[in-house]
């Protein structure tokens, strides 16, 4: 058998390729700035990124299954929203509580979707797309023309904005979305669960008659990985405007006269 040259092998793989490419942009990129690659830097490009990274793991797992889910983003604003609306008015104050109560959400919200999309037998592009507009209009219900920024979230900036997590090494945004990451790759190379989503993504049919429950890992994927994005909500609520700046109503535009008259003049 002919053994494959080294740039063979890189050029043959996706992954590498990726990198490779990535090398060279973050190259380019220093050579314009030279702090680009700084320390200081890097941990500042994770923390603005922290959210997107984790809701990331959460959108590779349903991927991975053959599933697609678009309501993502109106999921994170529903948990996000409810979250900063009740550190705003007092109902909750403890940092700890606020990621319980955004993970629950999430929890159900991926609930119902998977429960649709596993069992009803509905295409996931079309549950998601119905369930995003869902919570899309969830999240407007529970803001009613209010907004929730930085300002509101009282212990859980300060936490946030803290390294206390990591002994004043990191932030603690950063120190979490590590940990999460960690606990996606235990999670997903060795255990059942983990290679039982590997499976059904590969394989429906093949993983039913080996024994495994299609409609329910599909159900447990969307139940966790939208749980595992929603625990992010609060902080995207660090990147929102201060709570003086609240959601205008749109303008009213009144037509005149008929289009028909306007033309015909």
């Amino acid at each position: 058998m002919e053994k494959k040259s080294l740039l063979k092998k890189i050029t043959g793989s996706r992954e590498a390729s990726l990198v490779i490419v990535l090398i060279i942009l973050c190259i380019a990129v220093t050579i314009k700035s030279p702090n680009f690659l700084s320390a200081q830097n890097i941990l500042e490009i994770l923390k603005n990124n922290a959210v997107i990274m984790i809701m990331a793991l959460g959108m590779l797992c349903v991927l991975l299954i053959g599933g697609i889910d678009i309501s993502i983003t109106s999921t994170l604003g529903f948990a996000g929203m409810t979250v900063g609306i009740m550190f705003k008015y007092g109902m909750i104050s403890n940092t700890l509580l606020g990621f319980v109560i955004a993970t629950a959400m999430g929890a159900l919200c991926g609930l119902l979707i998977g429960v649709i999309i596993a069992y009803g037998k509905v295409m996931p592009i079309i549950a998601t797309m119905g369930f995003m507009y869902i919570y899309r209009g969830f999240a407007y219900l529970v803001a009613q023309d209010q907004w929730a920024g930085a300002d509101a979230l009282g212990s859980f900036k300060d936490f946030a904005l803290s390294n206390s997590l990591s002994f004043g090494l990191i932030n603690n945004t950063v120190t979490v979305t590590i940990v999460c990451y960690v606990i996606f790759f235990i999670v997903l190379k060795w255990t059942k669960f983990g290679r039982s989503i590997y499976a059904v993504g590969s394989n429906p049919e093949a993983a039913e008659i080996s024994g495994i429950n299609v409609a329910a890992i599909k159900t447990a994927v969307y139940t966790i990985m939208v749980r595992w994005r929603a625990c992010a909500a609060p902080s995207q609520l660090l990147y929102m405007p201060p709570l003086s700046q609240t959601c205008k109503p749109p303008k009213r535009w009144t037509l005149l006269r008929p289009a028909s008259s306007a033309a015909s003049a």
